[in-house]
């Protein structure tokens, strides 16, 4: 067979496949009730909000807002993706650095708030020494506190697998 002829076939193939994964793919929707305050100026406690559970064929984004599945809680955390595979980042004092630009929280109106101060985090400079470059299907979540909440100022860079959900913007 020609080259190029089987490298169209071999494009095709893959196209396929993947049509046919994402057609697996459904938008499995929930309604939660937020329980805690790590997002407080974003959304409050007890706030409902639609979270898209099946992120088979979903992608995660900087800024989305995520459930995460933390081992010993029973409920998940909610919390905001600041960085995501590919990035670079560091602790610069006790901020965080990510693409050369200080992570911070925001303000109910959008607008950039205080700088994230997460102290002498070493599980997190333990990860920043060696991950200065987020890998693949890994990422690093916050909640919207300046000190910190249980996010991954606590318990470092987090799996993909580990995200259970993203909530819907609207």
């Amino acid at each position: 067979m020609n080259p190029s002829v089987n490298t169209v076939m071999t494009i095709i193939i893959a196209s396929l496949a993947l049509l046919t994964a994402c057609s697996k793919c459904d938008d499995t929707i929930a309604t939660i009730t937020v329980k805690g305050d790590s997002l407080s100026g974003i959304i409050e406690e007890g706030t409902a909000v639609n979270v898209q559970r099946n992120l088979a064929c979903a992608a995660i984004d900087r800024n989305d807002i995520i459930l995460y599945n933390y081992a010993g809680k029973s409920d998940p955390l909610i919390k905001i993706v600041k960085a995501i595979p590919g990035d670079t980042w560091r602790l610069d004092g006790c901020s965080i650095v990510v693409n050369d630009i200080v992570l911070s929280t925001r303000n109910p109106d959008g607008t950039i708030g205080a700088p994230y101060c997460v102290g002498d985090s070493r599980r997190l400079q333990l990860y920043a020494n060696d991950y200065p470059i987020i890998p693949p299907d890994t990422y690093l979540i916050m909640g919207n506190n300046p000190d910190g909440t249980l996010d991954s100022s606590i318990f470092g860079l987090v799996d993909r697998e580990d995200i259970i959900g993203k909530v819907e913007k609207g």
